[in-house]
């Protein structure tokens, strides 16, 4: 688990005209030299397309939580009030309705950065003007496109690998080509929405790319080493000498906060790089009105998703209740046909254990389950 990149094959074509090879150079791909005819095959080309796999991001899965869920909600049957697992089922719902609206977010907008931006941050016609006065000042060459770096430079922020690497998560393109206006909104608009616990996670989570929930010390010096220039060290230098290095040479996430708590300066250059980045585009009141919208429309969509979860698991439990009860029934139906010595009895008591056996198949609305 590295900081820097790692280049890895995601994809691998072939092509045997001159409109393929247009098309997967427009979506990112790279051309091998060697031409197969040169091999025994036909007189085609492979194209590959690398993406960079320490910033790749990883994507929960939605029923592996809910499989998750559903499992320690069976144990806390067992045992009742179990702190740690009420604990651990509060945490999974949190997980869940964040998967959920993340996966919402991905599926509309994946093919489209600048809606996405607009959705997100609730940006506004007179906005996207500002937006491009902003973009056109940036792009200096008039490529319809920047960089990372003339970002950087437009905000007169130093060349550092956190605000490289903070630019690829929020979207910049995985291959290291330019971000057009869409993408280039994008990463700004989220940087600038993030809430203070938001962006101290964000940082953390460029240098826990695979999500392990911790980071090596080595990795915690180099993000201080390229957060605080070398000229400015000296309130880090002192921090670090009370900081106690743990055995297993981890960092976890709760450690991380602990002392942001004790060593606020530490961290401060994030915090100032977004500080710095809201004045510079619209100014700093402008994303604070919008972030305190922000908040409420996120804490309705919280209760939304939290009481949909709810009933989703209250409806599974309604059924698992349902099917409990015809069981003891069916039972109980069972025990008193054996123990008759009543034809008559003996026949209605199997009709009646026939009718449970049916009605098992059959839901309330009338339709079979499968």
């Amino acid at each position: 688990k590295r900081s820097d990149a790692v280049m890895v094959v995601a994809a691998v074509e072939v092509t045997y005209n001159l409109q393929d090879e247009r098309e997967l150079a427009a979506d990112g791909f790279e051309k091998l030299p060697e031409n197969l005819l040169d091999l025994g095959f036909g007189d085609m080309f492979i194209w590959i397309k690398k993406i960079n796999r320490n910033l790749e991001t990883n994507v929960e899965n939605e029923e592996t939580i809910l499989n998750e869920l559903k499992a320690a909600r069976k144990e806390l049957k067992k045992r009742e009030d179990d702190p740690i697992l009420l604990d651990k089922i509060k945490a999974l719902k949190l997980r869940l309705e964040k998967v959920k609206q993340e996966s919402d977010f991905r599926d509309e907008y994946k093919d489209d950065p600048l809606k996405f931006a607009i959705e997100f941050a609730a940006i506004g016609q007179a906005e996207i003007e500002g937006w491009l006065s902003y973009f056109e000042d940036m792009d200096v060459n008039e490529l319809g496109a920047v960089s990372s770096k003339e970002v950087l430079d437009y905000l007169g922020f130093r060349d550092s690998k956190f605000m490289h690497a903070a630019f690829q998560l929020l979207g910049e393109p995985w291959d290291g080509s330019r971000m057009d206006f869409g993408e280039t909104v994008k990463c700004i608009a989220q940087f600038c929405m993030f809430g203070k616990d938001e962006l101290l996670h964000f940082a953390y989570q460029i240098f826990d790319a695979d999500d392990n929930g911790w980071i090596s010390h080595e990795e915690f010096i180099l993000l201080l080493s390229d957060l605080h220039p070398s000229t400015n060290r000296g309130r880090t230098t002192r921090a670090l000498r009370e900081i106690d290095l743990l055995d297993d040479g981890k960092l976890e996430y709760g450690e991380y906060l602990e002392l942001n708590r004790r060593f606020p300066n530490l961290f401060y250059p994030v915090v100032e790089a977004q500080d710095k980045m809201r004045q510079k585009f619209f100014g700093t009141k402008h994303w604070h009105r919008k972030l305190k919208k922000y908040q409420k429309i996120k804490a309705g969509i919280r209760r939304a998703r939290k009481n949909n979860t709810d009933k989703m698991m209250e409806a599974e439990n309604r059924g698992k209740r349902r099917l409990q009860k015809r069981e003891r029934r069916l039972a109980e139906a069972r025990a008193k046909a054996q123990a008759t010595k009543s034809t008559l009895k003996k026949t209605i008591l199997n009709a009646q254990i026939w009718a449970l056996k049916v009605e098992g198949r059959w839901d309330k609305g009338g339709k079979k389950k499968i």
